[in-house]
């Protein structure tokens, strides 16, 4: 059987976002991939290859077989570029974290020697433009033509400006806005603005990218009261929903780790949200994404980020937020599951090795699912009750 070959290239939004054929992420960044490299065996067959910078302790191996992950083949990057003649395994598929201009660089030499060609085997500027906040803006627009009680309205959906001459009339609108990149990584690229927060501060980093990107998208700056995922299976014949999935974040709205199960029936309740108006919410988004071609350029997982807010004293659906047209955190909370299912609180997390040292050290239960040795820096765990 032909092999899969997956690599965790966490920086591939920072990459679309620069949208150059050699994008060199920030030493502490590569850091961040290197150490939490082994990450997609959670998507990986036994039979398919995960690229790492090193290969994992046998420590490492007997703790994952601990918690009954059946593990891929581990490859160093050196030795899979370098030596790839040498290597005994017919090659399928390329399953990168996210797909861009700088991936297709890095697997340019070896291209030829995979069987499988989907949407993604060449590069198309098609898929930069479906990742970036401007389709999740028409995606949303599309939601809301549904005219749903239960949604925003439809005069809050993002707008990109090209200047920052149309703000003083906005907030004639709306004291509180956010104003987006168009292309940065989860819960980054933001900047809350209202018109006691607009100073030199706020324009400076809104011009940098407006000259970086071309413009800047602006949306109504919600009172948030609940996260949570729509996470979507893409191929060129279906469009096929997973799961919902419930995050943390923190007041900053930065991603903070997402919950392996999520039990909505209780929150549900609590929102005065019926089970039918999300499975509604799940066929208007997979409308939408078709609608927008996405299965012509795209194969893979995607996750649309949604949340509660409250509007004037109502809670409120904002069924799009931003759209990760790659792998995400939910998605891997989602491939733990079969690991977890007696663990109804578990908490997939990701932090710097600090972070999980301060949880150890609270006495919070917490399973490392990523290499910890005297050199990590970063590591993935499951927290919670066990």
């Amino acid at each position: 059987m032909a092999s899969d070959v997956y690599i965790f290239n966490a920086s591939n939004d920072s990459a679309l976002a620069c949208d150059s054929l050699s994008y060199s992420p920030t030493k502490f960044v590569k850091c961040f991939e290197n150490d939490l490299a082994t990450l997609p065996m959670l998507f990986a067959s036994k039979n398919d290859i995960v690229l790492v910078e090193d290969n994992p302790s046998g420590t490492f191996i007997d703790q994952m077989h601990s918690l009954g992950i059946e593990l891929p083949h581990f490859i160093t990057k050196a030795a899979f570029f370098k030596q790839q003649s040498s290597l005994k395994y017919q090659l399928n598929a390329i399953r990168p974290w996210g797909w861009s201009r700088t991936v297709h660089t890095i697997f340019r030499s070896v291209k030829h020697l995979f069987l499988y060609k989907s949407p993604c085997s060449e590069w198309n500027p098609m898929l930069r433009q479906l990742s970036g906040r401007q389709t999740a803006a028409d995606v949303l627009k599309y939601v809301l033509l549904q005219q749903n009680p239960l949604y925003i309205d439809a005069s809050a959906v993002s707008q990109s400006l090209q200047t920052l001459d149309a703000i003083p009339d906005l907030f004639m609108l709306r004291n509180r806005w956010v104003l987006k990149s168009p292309w940065s990584s989860s819960g980054r690229g933001l900047m809350r603005i209202s018109p006691t927060l607009f100073d030199s501060t706020e324009k400076t980093w809104a011009h940098g990218v407006i000259k970086e990107q071309g413009f800047v998208m602006i949306e109504p700056w919600f009172e948030k009261v609940f996260d949570f995922s729509i996470l979507f299976s893409v191929t060129k014949e279906a469009v096929s929903f997973l799961c919902f999935s419930h995050f943390k974040t923190n007041d900053k709205g930065q991603f903070l780790g997402s919950f392996v199960h999520w039990n909505n029936d209780n929150l549900l309740l609590e929102l005065g949200i019926e089970h039918k108006q999300l499975e509604m919410l799940v066929t208007t988004l997979s409308d939408a994404i078709k609608m927008k071609g996405f299965q012509n350029y795209y194969e893979g997982w995607i996750g649309v980020d949604a949340m509660i807010v409250r509007e004037n004293g109502k809670l409120l659906i904002h069924p799009c937020v931003e759209i990760n047209c790659r792998y995400t955190i939910g998605h891997l909370a989602y491939a733990l599951r079969k690991y977890c299912i007696d663990l109804p609180n578990a908490l997939l997390r990701i932090g710097s090795i600090d972070e999980y040292n301060d949880i150890k050290a609270k006495s919070v239960f917490s399973k490392p699912i990523t290499s910890v040795n005297d050199k990590t820096m970063f590591v993935a765990w499951i927290e919670g009750e066990w």
